[in-house]
């Protein structure tokens, strides 16, 4: 069974949160995560009214699952490569049997 994700959000990301990039680049910190942070533009701009709850709660849900499937990626990427030199080294004991 395969896992559906976010494979690669780039384009559509730009397009659907445009907004709130365009509010992130006044951030006071360049790794701001947009939640809690002092000095966060995009934050502000939910407070007062500026910037759509609604669109601020799908850019944090998409940003949490894009932040899980990367995180899933990895690791299957760690068990193939494990995998890998486990097989490796099997082939290689068995060739000098």
């Amino acid at each position: 069974m395969r896992e559906v994700g976010i494979a690669n959000s780039d384009g559509g990301w730009m397009s659907t949160f445009d907004a709130i990039i365009q509010l992130s680049k006044d951030c006071k910190f360049v790794d701001c995560s947009h939640t809690n942070e002092t000095g966060c533009a995009v934050v502000k701009a939910v407070e007062i009214g500026k910037l759509d709850p609604d669109a601020y709660n799908n850019f944090l849900k998409m940003e949490k699952e894009k932040e899980h499937f990367q995180t899933n990626l990895v690791e299957r990427r760690k068990k193939d490569k494990q995998f890998g030199k486990m097989l490796k080294n099997y082939k290689k004991n068995k060739d000098k049997e």
